[in-house]
């Protein structure tokens, strides 16, 4: 007879009045004893019991079985008062199985270990039912002391089973961690729901859930850029907070940027690298609302176009040279573009901005743009002249939407 691996081994003995379960601790395995006598064993993979051959009874209290592959016979002991049995074979470790009652066995599906101590296992972040945008999620949590194993599954929106593995159990007092994305296939668009199982040493068993909404990004508020104009070079501190941060940064926003800047525009880095301006990207979750007003452009005329309406919100002829060279080639592929300028009150509710210490003027030029084969029709949008003095701030950016 093989060893019994941390499964479940059904077996029955003579005059029970009911089942009867044993159960190995250490391994988990599990003996039944029924009236019969029966014998049965179900394997580490699970699936049904598969009886085992009696090879003798001695008395009320023992009994010889083995596997019908397996010649090796095993002793099974029930102590006098049926709280252990032990089971021996020739040349295998010797087990201990103790008996669990009906409530001992509701208390272990609870957490609760046989010692009476009380196990948990709990999400500490994300919060459930919450929604991301990012397709990679970052799972922490809290486990009691004593935990062998820790198993998550993965069900998606229909409670289907799609993935099942293993975490690494934390020492004692610390947190377990895992990622699931749509990387790795643990992750999947729409509802998941994630079934997190720590097993202990006592043979409780502690769960917990949690469900993450996973929904992709509508579009981008793509290449905002930062310049800085002080009279002097001056130290600065800018932070911008779209709702759910930044996507792309550069130079690498670390919960915001500190730099050096000069009345030229050059911007340095406390690692004393130059940049031309700070530049920031952010996810964009609500679909493309349909342009009511805004500027119907014919294709030849873009460049001209922003020129003029450039100018007139402020930006200098540096600024509008960088916002033509990266916006002109995409507003360009079809004969027409419709544009909008975001008023300022959407875009520092979409990404509020802070600097410090304070401008004297900040400019945010924003565009929605979409692209046509024919003329859009569309009512002109009015635009109010801007006027930059003192220490200047000025950004542009424009929205992308697949």
């Amino acid at each position: 007879m093989r060893p019994l691996f941390a499964v479940l081994v059904l077996f029955a003995a003579i005059a029970v009045a009911e089942d009867e379960q044993y159960r190995d601790l250490s391994s988990k395995e599990a003996l039944y004893i029924s009236d019969g006598p029966k014998v049965a064993y179900r394997g580490p993979r699970g699936g049904d019991p598969k009886p085992l051959i009696l090879l003798s009874v001695d008395g009320g209290s023992q009994m010889t079985v083995r596997f019908k592959k397996d010649p090796t016979p095993w002793t099974l002991t029930l102590q006098p008062d049926r709280s252990r049995l032990v089971c021996e074979a020739p040349g295998q470790p010797r087990q201990v199985f103790e008996r669990m009652t009906k409530e001992k066995l509701e208390g272990l599906a609870k957490g609760i270990g046989l010692d009476g101590g009380v196990h948990t296992v709990r999400i500490i972040r994300p919060e459930d039912g919450s929604a991301s945008y990012d397709p990679t999620v970052d799972f922490d949590g809290k486990v009691s002391p004593g935990a062998k194993e820790l198993k998550v599954t993965a069900f998606d929106a229909r409670g289907r089973v799609r993935k099942t593995f293993k975490v690494d159990v934390p020492e004692d007092g610390k947190d377990f961690y895992f990622e699931a994305s749509k990387a790795t296939k643990t992750m999947w668009i729409g509802t998941n729901r994630y079934k997190i199982e720590a097993s202990f040493d006592d043979g409780a068993v502690a769960t917990t859930e949690v469900t993450v909404s996973l929904h992709e990004y509508e579009g981008e508020e793509a290449k905002p850029v930062i310049y800085l104009y002080p009279p002097a070079p001056t130290e600065v501190t800018v932070k911008v907070e779209p709702p759910r941060g930044l996507t792309k940064s550069e130079p690498k926003y670390e919960g915001g940027w500190r730099v050096t800047a000069h009345p030229d525009g050059r911007l340095f880095t406390q690692d004393g690298a130059q940049h031309p301006y700070l530049f920031w990207e952010a996810g964009v979750t609500e679909k493309p609302a349909p342009l009511r007003d805004g500027f119907a452009v014919p294709r030849a005329e873009l460049k001209s176009f922003f020129d003029r309406t450039l100018a007139l919100q402020g930006l200098n002829a540096r600024e509008i040279a960088d916002f033509e060279e990266y916006w002109l080639p995409l507003m360009a592929k079809r004969p027409w573009a419709a544009v909008r300028f975001v008023e300022r009150a959407e875009i520092d509710a979409r990404a509020p901005l802070t600097i410090s210490p304070a401008p004297d003027s900040v400019i945010r030029v924003l565009i929605d743009y979409r692209s046509f084969d024919t003329k859009p029709v569309l009512r002109e949008q009015k635009l109010q002249r801007a006027h930059r003095h003192g220490f200047a701030a000025v950004e542009w950016g424009g929205l992308k939407y697949r």
